[in-house]
């Protein structure tokens, strides 16, 4: 049961990091739009930065993480509701709580003894991602939670992350001395493990929180992607809740998955990325986004794999989690790899973001121009680095998925399905005669 809570509070903890994380980017990216050169509003993003005060905390304690859990999940229950520029702060203000709180949770794990920490966040990630595609689907692409009534799961969400850690908050104790025995690890591997951890949910939070970004990008049926995506992911459970060992698998071997996940989203997203031409007498440009039926064929086979292999991720974070865990991190070391880690999460944010609006960023601008696919490489790249600095996995006693939990996921999977065949959106807006229509353009992404 108690493994059960933890799974769920992480698994909750995660979903409000890419709720809140979305919210925050999309009310900055709000005030661009308004102009063409880079918004003042852009200097919240200094918010990123915050596990730089880990750096002054050497052993955290109950009562700062039950702070930072009140703020977070009050942030949550709050964002929805406001204008734009209330949404951009409260909502920095809730991921800024987050990328505190969650070093200090697993360096609490780490210095566990017998933890199972690696496991509970593995599936706990999975349950987050799976519940922000639910909400994706029944809102017909947009968060249902952050919508009109669909407001009241956020609420809930909230009450149930804050119950939840009322539960969990034993396990963390105030302060853990650090001892003989728990030598760290040398920074530089413990910066390159949280690297690679957060790579991968740059990974989740770009593409799998959201699978209609995927049929956006091909062109393909958003049914069919979610379907072979789900179907591997529960695959995927069922393989380790038989214990077949895919979670202990040699590094040579996880490299070799990884690196073939990464050839393949690279390749998913380049053949179907648009080439835009620097000279204006060149537009307007073809919209047949294949040459021929052998490049279309590529293309869906490039995108099957990419989803095929996805399961790889979770496998990446119980891997790069449990060595955190034998490196058992001081808190100064934790808190320096994850403000760096932060960094580059920003960093990957705003690749992402320059690749559409390259011609209004000075001097680096132009480098984004059909970019889109590298930006998505360089991010596979630290992961495979992250890999590259795990340990030989641990030997533990029990690494099955609960039976409470695979129902669950079994639940989520259906309902999520059912969704996806039930609203399928429709862009046909009935003729009025007493109502005009207009449509926009919008230069600056034009």
């Amino acid at each position: 049961m108690r493994n059960m809570r933890s799974i769920f509070f992480y698994g909750l903890l995660f979903l409000v990091f890419i709720q809140l994380l979305t919210d925050f980017i999309a009310a900055i990216y709000a005030f661009g739009l308004l102009g063409t050169s880079i918004p003042p509003e852009l200097a919240t993003v200094v918010l990123f930065f915050s596990p730089i005060m880990l750096l002054l905390i050497r052993s955290p304690g109950r009562p700062t993480m039950s702070f930072l859990v009140g703020v977070l999940w009050l942030s949550r229950m709050l964002e929805p509701a406001l204008d734009t520029r209330w949404r951009m702060m409260v909502s920095g203000i809730g991921v800024s709580a987050w990328l505190l709180l969650f070093p200090m949770l697993w360096w609490h794990e780490a210095h566990q003894r017998k933890s199972n920490g690696p496991r509970v966040v593995m599936l706990g990630v999975m349950f987050g991602v799976a519940v922000s595609i639910l909400f994706r689907v029944w809102g017909s692409g947009v968060d249902i939670s952050v919508l009109g009534w669909g407001q009241v799961l956020g609420w809930g969400m909230a009450m149930s992350g804050m119950w939840l850690w009322y539960q969990e908050r034993e396990r963390y104790l105030n302060g853990h001395p650090q001892t003989i025995e728990d030598k760290p690890s040398s920074f530089v591997v413990i910066l390159a493990l949280m690297m690679g951890l957060v790579a991968v949910w740059v990974l989740m939070y770009f593409s799998f929180s959201a699978p209609y970004v995927i049929s956006r990008w091909t062109g393909m049926s958003g049914q069919m992607i979610l379907w072979v995506l789900l179907v591997a992911w529960f695959m995927f459970l069922l393989s380790i809740h038989r214990k077949t060992g895919l979670l202990y698998m040699r590094k040579v071997l996880l490299l070799a998955w990884n690196a073939g996940f990464g050839l393949a989203l690279y390749w998913t997203i380049a053949i179907n990325q648009p080439h835009f031409p620097l000279s204006p007498t060149a537009y307007p440009i073809s919209a047949v986004p294949y040459d021929s039926i052998w490049q279309m064929l590529w293309a869906l086979a490039s995108l099957a794999l990419m989803l095929i292999l996805s399961p790889v991720l979770f496998v990446d974070v119980y891997r790069l989690l449990e060595s955190l865990e034998v490196a058992r991190p001081r808190m100064s070391q934790l808190g320096g790899a994850f403000t760096i880690a932060s960094l580059f999460l920003l960093l990957a944010i705003l690749g992402h973001v320059f690749t559409t609006v390259y011609d209004y960023i000075p001097v680096i601008g132009p480098f984004f121009r059909n970019a889109f696919a590298e930006v998505y490489g360089f991010v596979v790249v630290v992961v495979l680095v992250g890999i590259l600095a795990t340990w030989r996995p641990l030997a533990r006693s029990s690494q099955a998925a609960p039976r409470g939990y695979m129902v669950v996921m079994l639940l989520l999977t259906v309902v999520i399905f059912l969704g996806a065949s039930w609203l399928t959106p429709n862009s046909t807006m009935p003729a009025r005669q007493d109502h005009v229509t207009f449509l926009t353009y919008n230069i600056q992404q034009g």
